[in-house]
């Protein structure tokens, strides 16, 4: 099974690995998950072939930052001490990605998705005041999937990851960027950030030949940072606010790749930080199979998950990330596939409310991603049907 979503690596990372080690170890560490997109200039592209060579003039690069696999960066950083206080070094992988859909007839497909890969060294420098700028050198490692005079060059990759086979080193990178830290606690900081890439003359060898290209792109990203000195005295407001409650049932609706579902969820909370949930899902597929009209096809899943409480924000809320296991029953009449298990992780934002002052309601609103399960969708003959991104709205009842 492939992750082919960052969101629950980085929830993986961020949130469960906080307390394999003391905090004294880890206060100058810190782990930054963004996603986003960017905006490349054109660019001439040269591909070299055994056929003849082939200039794309002025190509439109794309990023397509929310079509599988997503755009995201993260990163993870020391900050330096003594003569460098102020000064922080890190190590940054951007997941960029290039497509070029205007093609002459001899190319019939040009994408570099499993990554246009930046990889940095960078030197941060706090400025004061949550802002700050860095500056990083490193190297691009590209995935290609490019179908030459129908000769197509791709071997499966990593999806979202940049591991497995296929990839190689293409040429230099380096990048200028700046940020603005808000933050929620002393752990957590909300982090938007925008920066310069510039990677010349990238060369990846295709089947037949080579092709060649630059990307200078600006980036655009919103990420979460999470300083690893926590300690466990963060209290969900949700669960003072309900007071004894430890058990919470509710209804999700949610929206993922343009198909709608349910779910009825239980959740067991363990103790002011940890949760247990629980969910049965009816999930709905829309298209149309070979001799009949479009109309929405059903399948089941189950989900268990745990749950962390993360901040809370002032009373009105508490945020959490949910990092879980989705299992999905064969769907005969839609995939081929026999039943199989996705990854899933999602940021949730818990608003108690109430008719009375025990506030024993709590309305949930989320975004998510799943990982990439061995499905088949015999509808938009998509690989798949039950990974992407997702947004979930649900009201719990606790007791």
């Amino acid at each position: 099974m492939q992750l082919k979503t960052v969101l629950a690596a980085v929830m993986g990372i961020a949130v469960f690995s906080a307390g394999s080690a003391q905090a004294k170890e880890l206060s100058d560490w810190y782990f930054t998950g963004s996603l986003g997109g960017s905006i490349s200039m054109n660019e001439d592209v040269t591909i070299k072939d055994t056929g003849g060579d082939i200039e794309i003039k002025d190509a439109e690069l794309k990023t397509k930052p929310f079509t599988a696999p997503p755009y995201y960066a993260v990163k993870i950083g020391k900050n330096l001490h003594g003569n460098w206080e102020g000064y922080a070094l890190e190590f940054e992988h951007i997941h960029q990605k290039i497509y070029i859909d205007d093609l002459p007839a001899d190319v019939q497909h040009y994408e570099i998705t499993d990554g246009f890969n930046l990889f940095y060294l960078n030197l941060k420098r706090e400025l004061g005041d949550g802002y700050a700028v860095r500056a990083g050198a490193g190297f691009v490692l590209a995935h290609p999937q490019i179908t030459v005079r129908n000769t197509e060059t791709y071997t499966q990759g990593g999806g979202a990851l940049p591991i497995g086979e296929g990839y190689q080193v293409a040429g230099p990178s380096m990048q200028i960027a700046a940020e603005k830290s808000f933050e929620i606690n002393k752990n957590w900081a909300l982090v938007p950030e925008v920066k310069l890439t510039y990677s010349p003359n990238a060369k990846i060898d295709l089947e037949n030949g080579s092709t060649e290209l630059s990307n200078t792109a600006v980036h655009f990203l919103l990420g979460m940072r999470y300083q690893f000195n926590a300690s466990d005295d963060r209290k969900s407001s949700v669960a003072e606010k309900k007071g004894p409650a430890k058990h919470f049932i509710g209804y999700d609706t949610y929206q993922l790749n343009g198909n709608e579902g349910g779910a009825f969820k239980y959740h067991y909370r363990i103790n002011e930080l940890y949760g247990v949930e629980l969910g049965v899902h009816t999930n709905y597929i829309e298209g149309a199979l070979a001799g009949e009209d479009s109309k929405w096809h059903p399948y089941q899943s189950y989900s268990l998950g745990v749950n962390r409480t993360l901040a809370d924000l002032g009373g009105f809320a508490t945020m959490s990330a949910t990092l879980g296991l989705e299992y999905m029953d064969k769907a005969d009449d839609i995939s081929t596939a026999d039943a199989t298990t996705n990854i899933f992780g999602q940021m949730n934002l818990d608003v108690p409310f109430g008719f009375s002052d025990q506030k024993n309601w709590m309305a949930r609103f989320a975004l998510g991603s799943t990982g990439k399960g061995e499905t088949a969708d015999l509808i938009n003959d998509k690989p798949d049907y039950g990974h992407g991104f997702f947004t979930n709205i649900g009201v719990y009842y606790g007791f």
